[in-house]
């Protein structure tokens, strides 16, 4: 494992207070999937539409959709085998107004007391977390997590065209987290809740075969 982390370590990830940190470009959910494809330890069949991986560190995927313009859909599944956090990096002004509204599923087998820096996303079990363009900047993982995400990235441009005049957008009260200066929320689930359900439903949708 020494010689596997030294060989690739200096391009593609840095190591700094116990995580490995593997930096990608955060501008769109096109350009997240382009920061990954091209790592020389990943598997990236184009036609399949999906990204996959098994190292030392970690184990999984995940599967992407061009929904319609400016609407991505991304299901991520990975088991991590070390403490791995992801930076996010935005250059230009361009492509960089996206949203994120995510369903996750966050397993920890192995519980870890550290000190929580700003920018960090933790999540429990089961939430829904909705980010803001440009705030999320890290999201970190710990050895012996097993993690599901469900992600649906929608530009500026397509929130208004398909969500903001919406009874139900107002009625929810996202329309008021919108205006406000808060950067994302978080909304805990309970494991019987049916929105925890999807998990397995989109395993079977988006044909996903990740690592075990």
């Amino acid at each position: 494992m020494k010689g596997w982390l030294t060989q690739f370590k200096k391009y593609y990830f840095t190591y700094s207070k116990g995580f490995y940190h593997f930096p990608y470009n955060g501008n769109s959910p096109e350009t997240l999937v382009d920061s990954f494809k091209g790592l020389p330890f990943v598997k990236h069949p184009p036609e399949r539409q999906c990204i996959t991986t098994s190292t030392p560190l970690m184990d999984g995927g995940l599967h992407y959709q061009k929904l319609e313009e400016g609407c991505w859909i991304i299901y991520s599944k990975m088991r991590y085998k070390a403490n791995v956090a992801y930076d996010l990096i935005y250059e230009g002004t361009e492509d960089n107004d996206y949203y994120m509204l995510s369903l996750n599923n966050v397993a920890n087998e192995v519980r870890v007391h550290t000190p929580t820096y700003d920018g960090h996303a933790c999540f429990p079990t089961f939430s829904w977390t909705f980010h803001k363009p440009r705030t999320r900047r890290c999201s970190v993982n710990f050895k012996g997590d097993n993690s599901r995400f469900i992600t649906l990235f929608f530009n500026e441009a397509w929130l208004q065209n398909n969500l903001a005049s919406s009874h139900q957008f107002d009625e929810t009260g996202l329309s008021h987290f919108m205006q406000s200066s808060e950067g994302h929320i978080v909304w805990p689930l309970s494991a019987q809740e049916v929105q925890t359900r999807h998990f397995n439903l989109f395993e079977k949708i988006m044909d996903v075969a990740v690592a075990e």
